[in-house]
């Protein structure tokens, strides 16, 4: 995301650095106006220590990414990254 500059940077240099986006937005009010959207999630064992050098996993903490990139004209107009974290416990599944 550091390499990507609004005002300068291309969608062909957005997707050549990032590969395609999971989603893709067009406004018909404004055909020269759309956005990618990339998303990806991050799980990570809560571990609580035992009496030794074991520990046990109490739990999963999760985070859920997403970075939204506007272009307009095909060139890039704004960056927004979101990071929502939730925790997980009990015996379930951590999700994939």
């Amino acid at each position: 995301l550091a390499r990507i500059v609004p005002g300068v940077t291309t969608l062909e240099e957005v997707t050549r650095l990032c590969g395609p986006g999971s989603e893709e937005h067009e406004q018909l009010a404004a055909p020269d106006r759309r956005a990618l959207l990339y998303q990806g999630r991050k799980i990570a064992p809560l571990r609580r220590r035992g009496f030794t050098w074991l520990s046990t996993v109490s739990g999963w903490d999760v985070e859920h990414h997403e970075v939204e990139i506007t272009f307009v004209r095909g060139i890039v107009q704004d960056v927004q990254a979101r990071v929502r974290r939730t925790h997980l416990t009990g015996p379930e599944e951590p999700p994939r």
